[in-house]
C-alpha cells in the first residue's frame, strides 16, 4: 500500500513538473512576443525618423 501511495506522489510530482515546464514555455512564448514587439515598434520609429525607407510616395527614384 506504502509503494503505491508513493507512486502517486511521484506522478503527482511529474505532473507538476511538466505543470511548471509548460508554464515556464508560456514566459517565453510571451517573453518572445513582448520582443517582438518591441522590434516592431523599433522598426516603426525608425521608419518615421527616416521615411524614405519606409516606402510610400515620397521614395526618392
Amino acid at each position: 500500500m506504502a509503494d503505491l501511495q508513493l507512486a502517486d506522489l511521484e506522478l503527482a510530482n511529474l505532473q507538476l513538473a511538466n505543470l511548471q515546464l509548460a508554464n515556464l514555455q508560456l514566459a517565453n512564448l510571451q517573453l518572445a512576443n513582448l520582443e517582438l514587439v518591441d522590434l516592431e515598434l523599433a522598426d516603426l520609429e525608425l521608419a518615421n525618423l527616416h521615411p524614405a525607407t519606409a516606402g510610400g510616395p515620397w521614395d526618392c527614384v
